[in-house]
Parts: C-alpha cells; sequence; structure tokens
C-alpha cells in the first residue's frame, strides 16, 4: 500500500538521532495490560562480514581473471581479437544490430585495463549502448536494446530460504522490488518468476540473472550491509577517498584537473564524456578551488557541484558523471537488523523511519526512486543509488548508538487491544468459514456485543486474492506411478477486526482445520504413547505443502 509521507531531509547526526527516537525496541519479555519495567537481554551480535557478493564469484572464470590492456583509438575489431587472445574463448560481435545503431566494428574505440577483471571492461561497453553475455562458452556482444529482449530460463533451488522464514511472496516480491530488469508482473513486460516447491523459474536477461544469483547469496548469508553485487576493489576505492588532501587550482581544464588528481594519488579517475556531452560540458572547461586539509571525497564533491557533476563507483573506476545519471544508478544491499526490529510491526517502524530520514526519493512515497522491504523480521533489503544508501547506513548506525545510552522504559501494553487482520486461505476453506466461523468462537459474539465502542466486530469482509502455484500429486492406477503436476488453487482474503483473544482464537481455529490435530490412538486403537496414556510422540497432522486428489 502506498503512504504518502512529508518529510525533509536529514542535515545533521543529531537530526537522525531524533528521528528515530520513537523507534525504541523493547529488547524485553513479553507485556501485559499491566505496568512492566522489561529486562533487557543480550542484543543479537551484528556481524560486519559478508561486505559483498563480489561480481567475481558469479561470473565466468574465464572473465573474472585479471589482466591490462590499453585500447588507445582502437577498434571492437581489435578488442575482439583481445578477448579471444586473453580468455581462450570465441567471441562474436552482432554486427547486425550494430548496424541498426548506427555503429561498426571498425569505429574507435579506447579504455584502459589495469590489472582487474576482465569483465569490468565489458560492463564499461555499456556507456557506449553496447552489452554482452555468454551463450555455450561463447562471449557475444552486441547492443544494450538488444541484449534486454534476449531471455533465457534458469532455476534455482531456495529450499534452504524458505526453511530460514522467508515465504514464497515475501521471496519473489524481494527479486522482482530488488533486481534492475524488467518483470511481466510489475511492468507488464520482461521477465517471469514462479517458484514450484522449492524450485524458482526465472526468466530474465543475463545481467539480471547475475543479479539474482548474487541477492539469494546475501540473504542466506549476510551482515551488517552486505551488497549483493559490488567488487571488493570498491571498497579500497571508498577508503582511498577518504585521504586528507590540499587542492589549489585556478581555471584548470576538467580534463587537466582530473588527470593531476588520478596521478597524485594513484586513482583511476575518470570522466564519462558521453553523459557530460549530453549536458553541454566538455572536458576543456574549466575549475577553480583551493582548499586544504579536506577527504578526496569532499574535495572532488566542492570542484563539481556547481556543474552538477557527481562521483560515483563503476566498474573499478571513480567516475565522474551527472546528477542524473548518478541518480539513475541503484545496487542493492542486505542489512542485519536484528538488533534494531523482532517483529513485523517492529520492522514497519524502521522502514518508515529510513524513508523519512533520508533523502531518497522512496517509491513507496515518492512514486519514484529506491524500494526498501523486510522479507522476514530482522531483515532489510534495499535498493538505492549510492549516496542514499550510505545515508541509510548512517543513520542504522545513529540508531545504535542511541540505544546503547538509553535504557528500559515502563511500558503498557493492552493486552486485547483491537485490530484488524487479513487471512489468506484457499478459498474452499475461505468459503466455508465465513459462513460458519462465530460458530467455532462463541466467546466472539457475547465479546462483540459488550463492546460498544467498537462497531461490526464480527463483519467478516471477504475478496478474492492471488492464486498460489503447488504440486498435486494425483493417485494413480495400480500399474501407474503418481505423479505430480501444477495446479492453480484460488485464493481469498478474509478481513477481520476484532479483539487480540479473539484472533488467536481465530488462528488456532484456522491451524486447526488446515492442519487436523495430532492422532490420539494408534492404528491398533491404542492411546499415542502407549496404553499408559499421554501424548509424548504423536505425530501427523501437518503437511508439507502437498496433497493428493483422488483420479477417476
Amino acid at each position: 500500500m502506498l503512504r504518502k509521507t512529508l518529510y525533509s531531509p536529514v542535515s545533521s547526526p543529531l537530526a537522525i538521532l531524533f528521528g528515530v527516537t520513537f523507534l525504541w525496541a523493547q529488547w524485553g519479555s513479553p507485556l501485559y495490560a499491566q505496568e512492566a519495567t522489561p529486562e533487557r537481554p543480550k542484543v543479537p551480535e551484528i556481524p560486519d562480514e559478508p561486505k559483498t557478493v563480489d561480481p567475481v564469484s558469479l561470473i565466468h572464470p574465464k572473465l573474472a581473471q585479471k589482466a591490462s590492456v590499453n585500447f588507445n583509438n582502437s577498434s571492437y575489431e581489435e578488442l575482439r581479437e583481445w578477448l579471444k587472445k586473453t580468455t581462450g574463448l570465441p567471441v562474436v560481435i552482432d554486427e547486425a544490430e550494430f548496424s541498426n545503431e548506427g555503429l561498426s566494428i571498425h569505429d574507435e574505440y579506447s579504455d584502459t585495463l589495469n590489472d582487474a577483471p576482465i569483465y569490468f571492461l565489458l560492463n564499461r561497453l555499456n556507456a557506449n549502448s553496447l552489452s554482452w553475455f555468454i551463450e555455450d562458452e561463447v562471449i557475444r556482444i552486441t547492443t544494450t536494446l538488444a541484449a534486454d529482449d534476449l531471455m533465457r530460463t534458469k532455476t534455482y533451488v531456495v529450499g534452504d530460504l524458505l526453511d530460514n522464514g522467508y515465504d514464497e511472496e515475501s521471496l519473489i516480491d524481494t527479486i522482482q522490488e530488488m533486481t534492475g530488469g524488467a518483470w511481466y508482473e510489475i511492468d507488464q513486460e520482461g521477465g517471469d518468476v514462479k517458484l514450484l516447491g522449492d524450485v524458482l523459474f526465472v526468466k530474465q536477461t543475463y545481467h539480471v540473472h547475475l543479479e539474482l544469483e548474487g541477492l539469494l547469496s546475501a540473504l542466506r548469508k549476510y551482515g551488517r550491509e552486505t551488497a549483493t553485487s559490488e567488487p571488493e576493489l570498491h571498497f579500497e576505492l571508498r577508503e582511498k577517498l577518504k585521504q586528507i588532501v590540499s587542492v589549489d587550482f585556478e581555471r584548470e581544464p576538467i580534463f587537466r584537473v582530473v588527470a593531476l588528481l588520478s596521478d597524485r594519488h594513484k586513482l583511476d579517475i575518470r570522466l564519462d564524456t558521453h553523459e557530460l556531452a549530453n549536458e553541454g560540458i566538455s572536458s576543456r572547461d574549466s575549475l577553480s578551488l583551493s582548499i586544504e586539509d579536506r577527504d578526496l571525497k569532499t574535495v572532488l564533491g566542492l570542484l563539481f557541484a556547481e556543474l552538477d557533476l557527481t562521483t560515483t563507483l563503476d566498474n573499478g573506476v571513480i567516475l565522474i558523471t551527472t546528477d542524473l545519471k548518478a541518480s539513475e544508478q541503484r545496487r542493492t544491499a542486505v542489512y542485519d537488523v536484528r538488533d534494531l526490529c523482532r517483529n513485523e510491526s517492529e520492522s514497519d517502524a524502521l522502514i518508515e523511519a529510513v524513508q523519512e530520514q533520508t533523502v531518497g526519493p522512496w517509491f513507496e512515497i515518492d512514486q519514484e526512486g529506491g524500494m526498501i522491504a523486510s522479507p522476514k523480521p530482522g531483515v532489510l533489503v534495499i535498493r538505492q543509488t549510492n549516496r542514499s544508501l550510505e545515508e541509510v547506513r548512517s543513520l542504522l548506525d545513529a540508531y545504535r548508538e542511541a540505544l546503547t545510552k538509553s535504557k528500559p522504559r515502563k511500558k503498557v501494553v493492552v493486552e486485547d487491544d483491537v485490530f484488524t487482520h487479513y487471512y489468506k486461505l484457499d478459498t474452499a476453506t475461505a468459503e466455508k468459514l465465513f459462513n460458519g466461523l462465530w460458530n467455532l468462537i462463541p466467546e466472539a459474539k457475547a465479546l462483540a456485543e459488550a463492546d460498544k465502542e467498537n462497531r461490526n466486530l464480527e463483519q467478516i469482509l471477504m475478496f478474492p486474492a492471488k492464486p498460489e502455484l503447488r504440486l498435486v500429486t494425483s493417485q494413480r492406477t495400480k500399474t501407474d506411478n503418481a505423479r505430480a503436476e501444477p495446479v492453480l488453487i484460488d485464493q481469498s482474503t478474509m478481513i477481520i477486526t476484532h479483539h487480540r483473544s479473539i484472533h488467536k482464537k481465530i488462528q488456532e481455529a484456522i491451524n486447526r482445520i488446515t492442519n487436523g490435530d495430532s492422532p490420539i490412538f494408534t492404528t491398533d486403537g491404542d492411546p499415542i504413547g502407549g496404553k499408559q496414556g499421554g501424548m509424548q510422540g504423536g505425530g501427523g497432522g501437518f503437511g508439507g505443502g502437498f496433497f493428493s486428489i483422488p483420479e477417476e
């Protein structure tokens, strides 16, 4: 549900702390109607590692190897020959698609690789509206437009994620919202994702599949902030941008400023000449700045701010590009926030704080910008620009610091408060419950009649929901084997407003109807646990998501 909220950008750590004080995570025992002073148990320790899923672990090993080369006024034909010689893989350039874009394999091509993975070189072709992929052990270079239309289907076993608390809906939503591809369910064009049992079937482009592999890896193992697809080299570059420098430029051409800073600080700083040209900015335009003892990142920001330019990390280099281009480049990170939120309501509160206390923009608020989700309590997944992710990191750090200096407070919680819950069920079950639920919970009627402030507590609203695809095992004849087939099961959502105590009974009733009770007797008629009675060891009653339909 979209939520429109008015907010202002954070201007200082103090403002951050002020903005998140309402988020006090009450690490204590369950609270009841009476006042209680909670005890604060040991807060989960949040690991710093892993910081990223490095693409070299996902990419073809021939393209993950490091190399050095300097293409200076060369051609795409020369790039092809170098790739063939260096990787040992065949390289095919789609000359027909090149021609459609007014390009030729003999056009001028310039780039440099300095002891870095070969895929950096290929990724940077994007600046020329070109892309690449590997198919059948062949490197193929084509246009970005053509590559976006080439989709393949791959399978991913995700049973371990489902066992670890990620449900089907949250997992699919996270995949579609936190990767860069177009998805048919969201955009009415692009790829598709389906979950059958423990297996994901995903139809997408080569590069979105790489993003997806990184995302699934990060959901399996994550730390304080784990990027889903970022080179380790970028973390080294961020550290180098912290070095203290002094500069004194007086009307120096941009290209000379960049060259001097690159040489002086042993960094690969480059101009995004294509984007600069689109904004009417020439590398010969002049810059002036005199400043002492500031970190390099700040100096670069001050140098290029008047031209609406900014720095970003791109495939192993520090790239000077336009603010517009930087705002369109988003990456995804997974955050371990078990120390900040334990359940769905606390996760929602943390998400709201992040959205309102960072500049954004955020799609949920502004209908454009980054995305944020909590696929399970204690985990945040965020897709945003580098600048916004830095804000998020600072916000979470400030919140953790504030919690260490605060103390538990007395809190009053009404145990039997009234709230609305959405119960998603198979339509056949929902229709039966719609007509007979209150017969199973007679105390609900008495409580509803006694509560004069809350009207219509016994009202049930029911709406169709998204169908679920399940594997159904059909019973066969004696000579045939049983087989599992996918079947689309209709779903409905019942919306019920009532007291917490009644919701607990509704949930218990649904669980018993769906799963049944544990057996009372063995097949021999003896009580479970032996003739002495007792219920230890009773099995049955809980299915694994598969069911049988007799076949006539």
